[in-house]
């Protein structure tokens, strides 16, 4: 199987335990983001590029999709959605977030 597409089925098992682990809504935007994710990630070579990303809601997607890339670690997922966490259910423009310059929630 291509690499880049085990990576989309591995971000979409991601999406989905998480949502259902944390009673998280936005399914739709996370799942119908994927591709798109894996596609940008596999090209972004140097940490200077920059995201803007402007489904707000696909967070479980963008946050799946830094652990497949090793930029984000897995264990930091169990942290989604608990107090004191920088990992919300709406993505924002924070320093430890690589590639992502700013977050539109529209």
């Amino acid at each position: 199987m291509n690499e880049l597409l085990k990576k989309c089925q591995n971000i979409r098992k991601n999406i989905i335990k998480l949502s259902y682990n944390t009673n998280s809504a936005h399914l739709g935007s996370s799942l119908s983001s994927v591709e798109i994710l894996v596609s940008i990630l596999n090209e972004l070579k140097i940490r200077n590029d920059e995201l803007i990303f402007s489904k707000g809601h696909a967070a479980l997607s963008y946050y799946s999709s830094l652990v497949e890339f090793n930029y984000l670690r897995k264990s930091s997922l169990k942290n989604f959605l608990k107090r004191g966490t920088k990992l919300w259910s709406h993505i924002t423009k924070q320093k430890d977030k690589p590639f992502l310059n700013i977050a539109l929630d529209l």
